[in-house]
C-alpha cells in the first residue's frame, strides 16, 4: 500500500451538495428551542419554589442538560450535505443521521417526484415497512432518488439503524449531483 492509497480525495474529485435550503429546518428547531425553554423554565419555577435547593438545582440538571443536546443534535441537522467521491455517496444529516453508500452498488441516480399518498417528510427517515430512506431539509427542493443493487445502513438516530436500497434526497442542484454519480 502506498502513501497515495491513504491520501484524502483531492478537491477536484470531491463535490458536496446541499439538502435544499436550510429555512424550513431553522424555524423547526427555533420552536423546539422556544418551547424547550419554556419547559426548563416552568419545570425550575416550579421546582426551586415548592422543593429544597439543591434538590431543585439537580431536576434544573436532569431537564436542562439533556434539553440543550436535543437542541445541539437537532440543530446539527442543518449542516446537512450530500458528499460525492470516487468511492462513496455519504449523506450526512449532523448527529441525526447518515448514511455511506459505495459508489460501485449505485445502480441509478434519477428525478424524483414524490407521490401525494407518501410525501417526503422534513428530516431524515426510513418509513415503517419501506426500504427507503428519505432525508431533506425542507423548502422547495427537487428530489433525486439514488438505487442501490444491496441495502445499506442508514443511521437514524444514535442508536436506531435501518436498511435501505433507495434514497431520496432533497437537493437544490439535482442535475449536479445526477452527473456526479453517472
Amino acid at each position: 500500500m502506498s502513501v497515495m492509497d491513504d491520501a484524502a480525495p483531492t478537491a477536484s474529485s470531491l463535490r458536496v451538495f446541499d439538502l435544499g435550503p436550510r429555512t424550513s429546518w431553522a424555524w423547526l428547531t427555533a420552536g423546539i428551542a422556544l418551547l424547550g425553554a419554556a419547559e426548563v423554565v416552568a419545570i425550575a419555577a416550579l421546582a426551586h419554589a415548592v422543593l429544597p435547593g439543591w434538590i431543585a438545582a439537580a431536576i434544573d440538571a436532569l431537564v436542562g442538560i439533556p434539553t440543550v443536546v436535543l437542541l445541539v443534535a437537532f440543530g446539527s441537522a442543518m449542516t446537512g450535505r450530500i458528499t460525492v467521491d470516487a468511492e462513496h455517496l455519504v449523506l450526512r444529516f449532523g448527529l441525526l443521521g447518515g448514511a455511506r453508500l459505495p459508489r460501485a452498488e449505485i445502480r441509478r441516480a434519477e428525478r424524483f417526484a414524490s407521490p401525494a399518498i407518501r410525501p417526503v417528510g422534513l428530516g431524515i427517515g426510513v418509513p415503517s415497512g419501506s426500504r427507503q430512506a428519505t432525508a431533506t431539509l425542507g423548502g422547495p427542493v427537487v428530489f433525486v432518488r439514488v438505487l442501490l443493487d444491496r441495502p445499506v445502513e442508514v443511521r437514524l438516530a444514535l442508536f436506531r439503524r435501518a436498511k435501505a436500497d433507495e434514497f431520496v434526497m432533497g437537493t437544490g442542484s439535482p442535475e449536479q449531483l445526477i452527473a456526479a454519480l453517472a
